[in-house]
């Protein structure tokens, strides 16, 4: 397993350094500008990709997806570049599809949040559940692990505004 952290990115210039830092600690990390209106600090170690337009989350998922299997990765890891994910939990996903062989493996976030969000998710769960037949309790997290080649195929499939 050949793994890096991909970090989308639009307008999170205070924040993206330190998640870069913190993942680079761990494996290659590779962020991708998603037409920011403001400069990106520098982010030295780090592959940077730079949208010419903010073209959505999954626009900027595709191109390091794409990026990450140029250089010959079999793994990336979603982060959100505002810092939410902590790197432990980031490697619990690691260690999990170390040991289970799995081709995707989805963070979940803990916390309240407002009922219309749950009962959203709830409704997102319901079909992720009936399309692949496994529960999975987030499926909107940004902070999953998955396979390069099956990532390609899943980011194409959704929509920019992700």
């Amino acid at each position: 397993m050949k793994p890096c952290v991909i970090i989308p990115c639009f307008n999170h210039a205070a924040t993206v350094a330190a998640v870069a830092r913190a993942a680079l600690t761990h494996c290659p990390v590779i962020v991708v500008d998603d037409g920011s209106t403001m400069p990106l600090p520098e982010l030295p170690g780090c592959t940077l990709i730079r949208l010419a337009r903010n073209s959505g989350k999954a626009a900027a998922l595709r191109a390091g997806f794409q990026r990450a299997t140029e250089l010959g990765f079999t793994h990336g890891i979603t982060m959100d570049a505002d810092g939410q994910h902590s790197m432990e939990d980031v490697l619990k996903l690691y260690d999990s599809a170390r040991e289970t062989d799995a081709d995707m493996v989805v963070g979940r976030r803990t916390g309240s949040s407002h009922w219309y969000r749950g009962l959203g998710k709830a409704i997102i769960r319901t079909i992720a559940k009936l399309m692949m037949d496994i529960g999975v309790h987030d499926i909107n997290s940004g902070m999953k692990l998955y396979e390069t080649k099956l990532a390609q195929t899943y980011v194409r499939l959704c929509p920019d505004s992700m």
